[in-house]
């Protein structure tokens, strides 16, 4: 879900903005690049969907399952996984925390130009 910019994970409010001042110029080229850009979340999405379904929820082909050394992850390595997952939940619920670092840079940036 990350990777396609749903909310609430992290990538979501840069794709707002990115999707926001993209169709807000209205020309035909920037509406041509929005589209191109909702397919391609709609493509990332979709294989993402599949490959999760297909990894983690598949059947463990007969050859594998006959093998001693393939098994669950232990905790410790579990542990950094379910951190990440959750502070990427973190930064799209509220992504101020890291928005307001970005705010001075960007504001002298855009001011420049």
């Amino acid at each position: 879900l990350m990777l396609a910019g749903m909310p609430p994970f992290s990538s979501f409010p840069a794709e707002v903005i990115l999707f926001y001042g993209v169709f807000e110029r209205a020309d035909a080229f920037s509406i041509t690049i929005g589209i191109i850009g909702l397919l391609a979340v709609l493509l990332t999405l979709g294989y993402a969907f599949y490959f999760t379904m297909k990894i983690f929820f598949g059947t463990l082909p007969e050859k594998l399952a006959k093998k001693d050394y393939i098994k669950d992850p232990p905790l410790l390595m579990t542990l950094p996984l379910i951190a990440v997952v959750i502070l990427g939940a973190f930064l799209g619920l509220y992504p101020s925390f890291i928005m307001n670092l970005f705010e001075p840079v960007i504001s002298d940036v855009l001011a420049n130009m």
